[in-house]
């Protein structure tokens, strides 16, 4: 079994994946996350209008490395949600948990909100409390939302119309990156999902250095990343 956070972590840095889930090593606490899931926290109220009060402090939601905003502060996410176009809109589902099963894989995360706009048009959505980001790995989590909720029968199985969306709400303004989903994309999703599933339980968990090292918890044990950090 692999979260959705795992899988991304792993197509960004078998290394960084390896000391998380496989052999974990100490982690710095994480502000970002703490700040990400009260954003999530408020998103999921306001479109359920309840959430129980001991679920408030954990759910599982679904973190990609560097997420987040490191100020603490969760007002400035939360008020571009309250003036974007998703604040007016009732989504069909919120934090839908799904269970994907490939060959002896299982694949388990948690999707923000899928949005019904007409008869014919889906919108799976994943909010970001940070600045937008242009980390490829990030697009894995987009392909497993998708491809889940197409299994799981959570969107019609051949909708001529469903789109998977990014929403970044840090840096005071709505920022979207949207896909439109269809028969070849789903394939896609489904191989590079299915080779990411067997790279985690065989490997190799080689370090793949890059910007995002800067940022990573582990940077401390491992000398590709230092070397990467200080040539840039």
């Amino acid at each position: 079994t692999i979260s959705v956070t795992d899988l991304v972590t792993l197509a960004g840095c078998p290394q960084r994946y390896h000391w998380t889930a496989v052999d974990p090593l100490p982690r710095r606490p994480g502000p970002a996350r703490r700040y990400g899931s009260e954003v999530h926290r408020v998103i999921e109220l306001h479109n359920t209008g309840t959430l129980p009060a001991d679920e408030a402090g954990a759910v599982p939601y679904d973190f990609t490395p560097g997420e987040g905003d490191r100020s603490g502060n969760t007002g400035n996410a939360v008020q571009v949600f309250r003036e974007s176009r998703f604040a007016a809109l009732r989504p069909v589902l919120v934090e839908a948990p799904f269970d994907l099963r490939l060959g002896s894989a299982r694949i388990r995360g948690r999707i923000d909100a899928i949005y019904r706009h007409d008869p014919d048009r889906w919108e799976i959505v994943d909010f970001k409390s940070g600045r937008p980001s242009d980390e490829p790995a990030r697009r894995v989590q987009l392909q497993a939302y998708a491809v889940a909720a197409v299994a799981a029968g959570l969107v019609p199985a051949d909708p001529p119309g469903l789109e998977v969306t990014f929403a970044y709400l840090g840096g005071g303004e709505l920022h979207t990156v949207t896909e439109s989903v269809d028969g070849s994309w789903l394939e896609e999703g489904n191989a590079r999902l299915a080779e990411l599933a067997a790279r985690a339980e065989a490997g190799p968990h080689h370090p793949t250095p890059a910007p995002a090292c800067r940022g990573c918890d582990f940077l401390r044990f491992c000398d590709a990343g230092r070397q990467c950090v200080a040539g840039d």
